[in-house]
């Protein structure tokens, strides 16, 4: 299915989104986005099983993948089209998926009930046997539990540990709970902190169902699906704290799931997102008047960290 989408969700969300990574672009209106941006959606899941619930996305830049889960127990990748689609039955209720680094064959894989990080290869289509369980510090119901995963690299969070951290949203309470893991060892897992995160003015006491990092413009995203809202946040070095610097409306429903990906130097570029009602969509933008084309490429290589 491809749609058109509103042009004016995809103004907040594009003018939102430079103000959070801070680029020094002057902010368009409306009439002026009206002519440079189109913004199309395509559902990619048609060769998903049937029944399929897509519950978390992550895009591996280097391997040119889309790798997704469901909540039954499948992990599945395919190409940025939705095409040669490869699915893996692992079993469980699996919630998110994140890599800690693109040339590394392993995924790390969000279990819900009970709450456990699983390392899985690319190279054995397998779990490792690798995993860290968070129930000492999880406390959601069977659903509502862990729900959402990404990986915070090391030097981009305050904690006095030796590598990255994993960030892990409960849906619960709706915070995020940071853990530092030895990759190296089971089991071996350390609670950092939790927060809490706000949404036009008020904590989201539920419901965080997607989040991703990215490392070039240090910004978490974070995704609430009952608030069908998108919130990022940045790391104060002085404080130490995450504030919110930006937050917009997401298009579509039940959103569980949610990367970015630059499609090369033709000022193009698209965000997947997985909706736990059997969809997953990419949506694409094409710049049409080329004056603004290198803030729009600045953008999403921004929130890829990909620029070919």
């Amino acid at each position: 299915m491809k749609k058109k989408i509103g042009l004016i969700i995809v103004f907040s969300m594009i003018v939102g989104l430079l103000a959070s990574l801070a680029l020094a672009t002057p902010l368009l209106d409306n009439d002026m986005l009206n002519e440079i941006v189109e913004i199309e959606s395509n559902n990619i899941g048609f060769e998903l099983p049937g029944g399929y619930e897509p519950s978390g996305a992550v895009w591996n830049p280097l391997q040119e993948k889309l790798y997704i889960v469901s909540d039954d127990g499948e992990i599945s990748s395919m190409d940025s089209n939705g095409e040669n689609l490869e699915n893996f039955y692992v079993g469980g209720d699996l919630e998110g998926v994140t890599i800690t680094k693109p040339r590394r064959d392993y995924l790390y894989v969000l279990v819900e009930s009970p709450d456990t990080i699983k390392e899985f290869s690319l190279e054995t289509e397998s779990f490792t046997g690798k995993q860290w369980t968070l129930t000492s510090w999880l406390h959601g119901s069977d659903n509502q539990g862990a729900e959402a995963i990404t990986w915070i690299p090391k030097r981009h969070h305050n904690f006095d540990v030796s590598g990255g951290v994993f960030a892990v949203g409960l849906q619960e309470d709706g915070k995020v709970y940071f853990f530092s893991v030895d990759l190296r060892s089971s089991e071996s897992v350390e609670y950092l902190d939790s927060m809490n995160i706000e949404f036009e003015g008020r904590t989201i006491g539920s419901d965080i169902s997607g989040m991703q990092y990215n490392r070039v413009s240090r910004t978490l995203f974070v995704i609430a699906d009952s608030y069908n809202s998108l919130v990022g946040l940045q790391l104060d070095r002085d404080s130490g704290e995450w504030e919110e610097v930006a937050e917009y409306s997401l298009p579509g429903n039940n959103q569980e799931g949610i990367t970015f990906m630059l499609n090369g130097d033709d000022a193009t570029g698209s965000m997947f997102v997985a909706e736990d009602d059997e969809e997953l969509y990419r949506y694409d933008v094409s710049i049409v008047d080329n004056i603004i084309e290198e803030y729009v490429l600045d953008w999403f290589e921004s929130l890829t960290g990909h620029r070919r």
